[in-house]
C-alpha cells in the first residue's frame, strides 16, 4: 500500500513538472511564434489557449498600430500615417468613435467614401476602396468602432518594415459627427 502511495506521488510530481515545463516553453517562445519567425504551426495553440490566459501577451500585441484623428468639420480630407507590423495574422482598419453605436445592425452608412493606399518607399503595395457601408463593433464603455477592412500579414502587407498609409475621405461631416469624436486606427484582429 505504501508503494502505491509513493508511486502515485511520483506520477503527480512528473505531471506537474511537465505542465510547468510546457507553460515555460509557451511563454518563452510566444513572441517569435506570434511574429512568425519560429514554429509557425504553434500559432494554432495560441488561438486555442491565447497567451494572455497562459502567461501574458507581449505588451504591444493588442495596442493599436496607428491612430489618426478624423476631422468632422471638412467634407474632403487626406490623412497620412506610418506604422509597422510586428506580428503575423489578421489586422483591421477601423474608425473608432466616442459614442456607442446604436444596435442591432449588420451595416451602417457613414456617408463617406474612403480610399486607403499603403506603400513603402513610394511603391504602392495595397490600394483599397473601402466604400461607405461598414460593419459596427461595439467596444468598451463609451466607445465603439466601425470595421472598414480586415487584412492579413504577411499575405496582404509585409511584417517588419515601415509602411506609409494614406486615407482619402470624402464625407458628409454631420453624419460622422453624430457618433462623436472619430479616429482611424489599425489594430490586431482575431486570427480565428
Amino acid at each position: 500500500m505504501y508503494e502505491l502511495y509513493i508511486n502515485s506521488l511520483i506520477f503527480l510530481g512528473q505531471v506537474t513538472l511537465l505542465i510547468i515545463a510546457a507553460k515555460v516553453f509557451f511563454y518563452a517562445v510566444r513572441t517569435p511564434v506570434l511574429e512568425g519567425r519560429f514554429l509557425p504551426w504553434l500559432r494554432f495553440f495560441y488561438l486555442i489557449w491565447p497567451p494572455y490566459q497562459m502567461a501574458g501577451l507581449p505588451k504591444d500585441y493588442s495596442k493599436d498600430l496607428l491612430i489618426i484623428p478624423i476631422s468632422t468639420k471638412t467634407s474632403h480630407r487626406i490623412y497620412e500615417g506610418k506604422f509597422q507590423h510586428r506580428y503575423i495574422g489578421h489586422y483591421a482598419i477601423t474608425i473608432g468613435v466616442s459614442h456607442v453605436i446604436p444596435q442591432p445592425a449588420d451595416k451602417y452608412d457613414l456617408g463617406a467614401k474612403i480610399t486607403a493606399t499603403f506603400y513603402t518607399d513610394d511603391k504602392v503595395i495595397l490600394s483599397l476602396d473601402l466604400g461607405d457601408k461598414v460593419s459596427p463593433v461595439w467596444g468598451g464603455v463609451g466607445s465603439s468602432f466601425f470595421t472598414l477592412f480586415v487584412y492579413s500579414v504577411p499575405k496582404d502587407l509585409p511584417r517588419g518594415i515601415p509602411i506609409h498609409c494614406k486615407f482619402e475621405v470624402t464625407m458628409e461631416p454631420e453624419k460622422l459627427a453624430s457618433y462623436g469624436y472619430a479616429w482611424f486606427s489599425i489594430r490586431k484582429w482575431s486570427d480565428l
